[in-house]
Parts: structure tokens; sequence; C-alpha cells
């Protein structure tokens, strides 16, 4: 409905360019120069410059209006509560695990750990044998994910469902600085709590926490730490998994 409306407002925005053109230059045609002189005089310049000044003024009327229209466009969508995330133009990870992956797999990275899949939609993180973050793609290649933002009593405070989120929260908040970025954060402290990249058409990176049954994994850009009743502070070393049917993270 969002992408309709603002389409049909560059339709108009377009048929109106034309109808003002072919009426502005229909009623001021193009002046003839007499075959005997071989120069334009000053009433014809004069002239000339009006005709084409008036629908240069048009053109650049409509392109504004278009620029502002698609601006205006982009910042609602950002506003949406459910929407595919698209991939950006960041670089590919430089480690051994994306090298070795297919070319048309989705490589993701879990803090340090990373791993690739080819089937989706796939569970990426489980705790306990629970599905905790599944990201599936689209036959565009878009992104959505499915996960619960918990807080420290494990009360799910941001649902997200194929990237429709609802808050139940008011201490939390759903942030979309772009179409390739979806983070919670903490509102009064503006501590991020989950935030998903899809920093390339093959790279998905993912940090963030996540708890379920008294367990915690924090996931930071440079590390991976696990705490649970038999593990405190436990940090998982690099690792590198490809084409896992069950689920990448295990924990």
């Amino acid at each position: 409905m969002l992408n309709d409306k603002y389409t049909a407002a560059f339709i108009f925005y377009l048929l109106g360019l034309v109808w003002v053109l072919g009426w502005w230059l229909m009623e001021h045609p193009a002046p003839r120069r007499s075959r005997t002189k071989l120069v334009w005089t000053k009433k014809q310049k004069k002239y000339l410059y009006m005709r084409w000044g008036g629908a240069s003024i048009a053109v650049v009327i409509t392109a504004v209006m278009c620029i502002w229209t698609s601006r205006l466009s982009f910042e609602k969508r950002l506003q949406l509560r459910s929407d595919w995330l698209v991939p950006a133009d960041d670089p590919m990870p430089d480690n051994d695990c994306a090298r070795r992956s297919p070319t048309n797999s989705l490589v993701v990275m879990l803090g340090d750990l990373t791993a690739w899949d080819e089937l989706f939609p796939h569970i990426v993180l489980a705790i306990r044998n629970k599905p905790i973050l599944t990201v599936n793609r689209n036959e565009q290649g878009r992104i959505a994910v499915t996960t619960d933002v918990m807080d420290d009593n494990d009360n799910a405070v941001v649902e997200i469902v194929d990237n429709h989120f609802t808050v139940a929260s008011d201490a939390f908040k759903v942030e979309r600085p772009d179409l390739s970025t979806l983070s919670v954060v903490i509102a009064h402290h503006k501590e991020q709590v989950l935030n998903i990249r899809y920093a390339n058409p093959r790279t998905l990176k993912i940090t963030g926490t996540f708890r379920s049954d008294s367990t915690v994994v924090r996931v930071t850009q440079s590390k991976v730490e696990l705490d649970s009743p038999q593990f405190k502070n436990f940090v998982l070393s690099h690792d590198c998994i490809g084409g896992s049917l069950l689920g990448d993270f295990m924990f």
C-alpha cells in the first residue's frame, strides 16, 4: 500500500510535467529565422530563452518534487512495523569461512563465529534445542528474521516474526537506521541488545544478547560469551560451520 501511494505520486508528477510542457511549448512555438538572415534577432532570442526557460523550470520543479517524495517514502518505510531487510554494499568478511562458502550461500556472522547457509528458513541460534533466532531469505534475496528479545526475567519484551515486530515494553525501542539494519535498544541507556545488519547480498552480521532457560549468550563483534548454570563467562573461540541442517550455533 505504501509503495502504491508513492508510485501514484510519481506518475502524477510525470503526467503533470508532460501536460505543462505540451501546453507551454504549444502556446510559445519556436521562432523561425528568416532565410535571408543568418542570426537571430534580439526579439527572437528573448522569445527562445523564455520558451525553453519556462520548460526548464517545469522540469526542475518536477525533479524537486520527485526527490522530496522519494525521501518521504524512504522515511515512512523505515517506520513500518514490518519490512524485509535489503542488502547494503559493505565489503565481504575477510575470513576462511566466507572464502570457502558457496557463491549462492548466505554467510552468517554471529560475533566472530561464522557459518554459511543455503536452505531457508534456517535456524541460526538455538539454546537447549529451542530455536532462538531464525533467518529467512526470499527469491529476491531479501532477509527476514524471527527472534524474541528477553529482559533479565526471561520475559519477551520485543517479539520479531519475519521482521514484523511487537514491542511490549516502553523501555525497549526498535530502530531502523536504514533498509539493511534492524536493531533493538534499551531506550533509557541506549544500550543495544540486538543488531542485525544485512551487510551485502552474501553476508548477515548479528550481535546482541539472547536469553532462554537461565542461559545467556552475549554476542559482540569480537566475541561470543556463554553464561549458563554449567558455564560462567565462557568465551567461545572462532569457528566455521557450513550447510548445517539442524542449525548453525547450538548452545
